[in-house]
């Protein structure tokens, strides 16, 4: 049946005789379109990948480099770190956790501190106030949170180091809010849906979550 589609004798727009139905036409026609095929140099694999592979060692090498595999003893020092780095932070935790519910677990007196504690943590998520150093250490344990590095969101609190202040680093948009750290290096002004924060010196800030005392 494909022969005969494309029988000359049948065709009643070309003749037979048309030099453009020769045999080799007819090869070509049933053969459908060629397309170019990439043909590799003498000496490479074709279709293997060899030099793109070459390519990206060349311009990527150094970023291999970085990211080669380490050996087993820096793996274990690594390793060995990271738990040190965990034990020391989860002390630290502790620590803080026990002093702002001083009694035994299991005694009422923890419940009613914890709860009293929960009480003055759901506070301060509330309103997000900004916390003198007298203030802030009669209601909450600072304990330190993460590194020095922070960024500003809703709930989170930075310590000044210069005054004892504690700050939300992000508060929501008020109608008219007017403060300022003890020592001034903290600065809220919020007017009218206008608000802007300034930090002087930002290296006397760092992150902390309060813990509410019971």
């Amino acid at each position: 049946m494909l022969m005969s589609a494309f029988d000359p004798k049948r065709s009643s727009t070309r003749p037979s005789n048309s030099p453009g139905w020769g045999p080799v036409a007819q090869a070509s026609l049933l053969a459908g379109p060629r397309f170019p095929q990439s043909r590799a140099r003498s000496g490479d694999e074709p279709h293997s990948g060899r030099v793109w592979r070459q390519m990206y060692i060349r311009t990527n090498g150094s970023a291999i480099r970085k990211f080669a595999p380490m050996d087993r003893d820096r793996r274990r020092q690594l390793k060995a770190l990271g738990k040190a780095e965990v034990a020391r932070e989860s002390a630290t935790l502790h620590a803080s956790l026990r002093q702002a519910n001083p009694a035994k677990p299991g005694d009422d007196q923890w419940a009613d501190h914890y709860r009293l504690g929960i009480k003055r943590e759901r506070w301060l998520r509330h309103k997000l106030p900004l916390l003198r150093a007298e203030e802030l250490n009669s209601l909450f344990v600072v304990h330190p949170w993460g590194a020095n590095t922070w960024s500003a969101h809703l709930g989170g609190y930075v310590l000044c180091s210069g005054c004892g202040t504690a700050s939300p680093s992000a508060i929501p948009r008020r109608l008219i809010y007017w403060t300022s750290c003890g020592c001034g290096n903290i600065r809220w002004r919020c007017f009218f849906g206008w608000q802007r924060c300034t930090v002087k010196d930002p290296s006397l800030l760092s992150p902390v979550k309060l813990i509410g005392k019971g």
